[in-house]
């Protein structure tokens, strides 16, 4: 049974969560880094270990604990768990054994892989262009031929400063692959936001303008009218969608494949009807149907006609979360937004810019949870493609306590 639900956002109540951080023989870990994943609320422990963050809005969030040479503890907390300190213990960072090869690998340099990174990172978007890396020289990259992968690493979070929106991200990366077998990225971590204007002042217009611009349409913005079941209203338009195998373009491949031995200059396929046929070159027509259909995509894209509703994808788990689950991929086209132009143009896509179109594949085929503020767990379980794939990248990465100002013009 489908079950509908009205959520609003968090109440405006605020809490103060406090902890330590030690090591595993109860030794303080001073100045290890404590935030909340994706968010403006950090601070760093002290010389015993104590840290404390104030002002908290209600809410469920994922706390981060990190410092050099150990391992990052990562966990879910709610604000009505914040009454009790925490105890956290961080464990050592278990050191890389170069020596014992389980797969070869060549290690690349930032001079061959850093462009490469910063465009599947970073992205190409106009926003993304005004990103800088601070801290390079802290990533290695390895590149597995045999998979056809491509992984980078570092040991302390990486320092960006995002011009575009006003904010110097400090980013505790976990993963970063590259499958150049499937052209998907793969990248996980850790952001913790700071704005680039003195601390009391108003950020500058053009930093919220383009926050707003960077909000409206993005996968933020449809998680968290997912979440109040407002997605219509807010301008997403949803359809089923599937890939199927290209019948035709596999059908003509295995008659062509028997005769392309024998056959000689001048010998080509002959289409008639659901017939194929091996014979002189005598119909032009026929040849330019079947470097048609060879040129086509292995696998064809359908699209469900039909409308989808908020409350036919997800449902209420309980007062803070809700579910979303869909078959096969899930179509989102965001009515009220546009095309950047820049975004046709490195596609390829010689056409006019219309309603920004994405798409989403649950990884494991099972429900992923949904926050108000427009997190979800776990990220690595939900793939984006189309315009997301393009637009959603650091460079255009907001804070989950973000809020928009101003909707944009119908």
């Amino acid at each position: 049974m489908v079950l509908l639900w009205f959520f609003s956002m968090a109440s405006q109540a605020q809490y103060t969560l406090q902890g330590t951080v030690r090591t595993a023989d109860g030794k303080p870990v001073p100045n290890a880094s404590v935030f909340f994943s994706n968010t403006s609320f950090g601070t760093a422990a002290n010389a015993e270990g104590h840290f404390a963050l104030y002002n908290i809005p209600a809410g469920r969030y994922e706390l981060v604990v990190s410092s050099m040479g150990f391992e990052t503890r990562a966990l879910v907390i709610s604000t009505e768990q914040f009454a009790a300190p925490l105890a956290i213990t961080l464990q050592p960072k278990a050191a890389e054994l170069d020596e014992v090869v389980i797969e070869s690998y060549d290690k690349e340099t930032w001079e061959k892989w850093g462009k490469f990174f910063i465009e599947n990172f970073m992205g190409t978007t106009p926003e993304a262009m005004q990103c800088t890396l601070k801290n390079t020289k802290a990533i290695r990259f390895r590149h597995y031929k045999k998979r056809q992968k491509l992984v980078a690493i570092a040991d302390e979070p990486l320092l960006i400063e995002n011009r575009a929106l006003g904010y110097r991200i400090s980013y505790q990366m976990e993963l970063f692959e590259y499958d150049f077998k499937n052209k998907i990225v793969y990248y996980a971590g850790y952001p913790l936001f700071s704005s680039l204007e003195k601390p009391g002042k108003q950020p500058r217009e053009k930093w919220l303008a383009n926050r707003n611009k960077s909000y409206y349409g993005s996968k933020m913005h449809f998680m968290r009218s997912l979440y109040r079941n407002t997605l219509a209203e807010e301008g997403f338009e949803m359809h089923h969608m599937q890939e199927v195998p290209n019948a035709e373009k596999e059908r003509v491949r295995q008659l062509y494949k028997p005769n392309t031995s024998t056959a000689g200059p001048g010998i080509v396929i002959s289409m008639s009807g659901n017939q194929a046929q091996v014979g002189p070159r005598s119909n032009g027509d026929s040849a330019a149907y079947y470097r048609s259909v060879m040129r086509q995509p292995d696998m064809l894209t359908l699209v469900d006609s039909a409308r989808l509703t908020g409350d036919s994808i997800a449902y209420a788990v309980d007062e803070t979360t809700a579910a979303m689950y869909f078959p096969h991929q899930l179509l989102v086209k965001y009515l009220r937004g546009v095309e950047d132009a820049l975004y046709l143009q490195q596609t390829l896509q010689n056409r006019e810019a219309g309603p920004p179109v994405s798409h989403l594949r649950l990884v494991h085929d099972k429900p992923i949870e949904v926050l108000a503020n427009g997190a979800y767990f776990e990220p690595l379980d939900l793939l984006a493609g189309g315009y997301w794939s393009w637009s959603d990248k650091m460079g255009n990465m907001l804070p989950f306590d973000f809020k928009p100002t101003a909707p944009p013009k119908r």
